[in-house]
C-alpha cells in the first residue's frame, strides 16, 4: 500500500511540473535558489521509490542489513550524494554501479525509470468508494452511503490518503457530498494532518472551480460556502 501512495502522489507531483523541469530530479541543483523556493516532496518520494527499487533488485536481507549499517555509521552526521553512494557499494558491491542506472535514478528530470509492480487489492477499496461518491448524491442512496461509511472506517491511513488523492481527481463532485462526508466521516476532525491537508486541497478546489463557472453545470448549489 505505501508503494502504491509513493507511486501514484509522487505522479501527481511531477505532472504539476514541466517534464524537464530541475525541480523534479531526485538530487537537484540548488545554487542560486532559495530552498524555500525549492520544497517540494519529490524528493522524499523519488528517494523511497529508489530504496524500494534496491529492495526488489537485491533482497530485503541485503537492504535491511545495508539500513542498520547505515544509521550506525551516519548518525549524528550530514553527508552527500557520493558518500551515500560509496557506503552502499561497500554493502552491497561495486557491481551495483553498472547495474543500476544512477544518472537516470539520481539527476534525470520527471518520471522515474521503473514502474513498480504491486498489488492493487488495497487501492481497489478506494477507488470503489470513490466511484460511490462520485455516482449520485449520497442524500439520495442511503445504501451508497452506507457503503461509503462502513468501508472509509476500515482503511488505514495511507488509504484514506489515497482516497482522497484519487476524489480530488474526479472534481468537480456534489458539493452535498462533500458535506455529507464530513459529516458522516469526520474527515476534518482527523488528527492526521496529511488527511486534513487532503480535505482542504479538495474543498478549496471546489470552490475555484464554483467561482469560475462551477455554478453553471448544475454540480454546485448557489450557498455554496468554502468549508464542507
Amino acid at each position: 500500500m505505501r508503494t502504491t501512495w509513493f507511486f501514484s502522489s509522487t505522479s501527481c507531483v511531477l505532472a504539476e511540473f514541466k517534464e524537464d523541469h530541475p525541480f523534479t530530479k531526485l538530487v537537484p541543483c540548488l545554487d542560486g535558489v532559495h530552498t524555500d523556493d525549492y520544497f517540494s516532496i519529490v524528493p522524499y518520494q523519488k528517494g523511497s521509490l529508489l530504496l524500494y527499487f534496491l529492495e526488489q533488485k537485491y533482497g530485503k536481507p541485503a537492504m535491511l542489513r545495508w539500513l542498520r549499517a547505515y544509521l550506525d555509521h551516519f548518525q549524528r552526521r550530514s553527508l552527500s550524494t557520493r558518500s551515500w553512494l560509496d557506503f552502499l557499494c561497500k554493502q552491497l558491491g561495486t557491481d551495483i554501479l553498472g547495474e543500476v542506472n544512477w544518472n537516470e535514478w539520481l539527476y534525470k528530470t520527471g518520471a522515474i525509470p521503473w514502474v513498480p509492480t504491486f498489488s492493487r487489492k488495497l487501492s481497489t477499496v478506494c477507488d470503489s468508494v470513490v466511484s460511490a461518491i462520485t455516482k449520485d448524491v449520497l442524500t439520495n442512496d442511503p445504501s451508497a452511503a452506507d457503503f461509503v461509511g462502513s468501508t472509509y472506517e476500515g482503511l488505514v491511513p495511507l488509504q484514506r490518503q489515497l482516497f482522497l488523492q484519487r476524489l480530488l481527481e474526479r472534481v468537480p463532485i456534489h458539493h452535498d457530498n462533500l458535506r455529507v462526508l464530513d459529516e458522516m466521516l469526520q474527515i476534518s476532525q482527523s488528527k492526521n494532518s496529511e488527511i486534513r491537508y487532503r480535505l482542504v486541497e479538495l474543498t478549496a478546489t471546489l470552490y475555484l472551480l464554483f467561482l469560475f463557472g462551477g455554478r453553471r453545470s448544475g454540480k454546485f448549489p448557489a450557498n455554496l460556502s468554502v468549508c464542507p
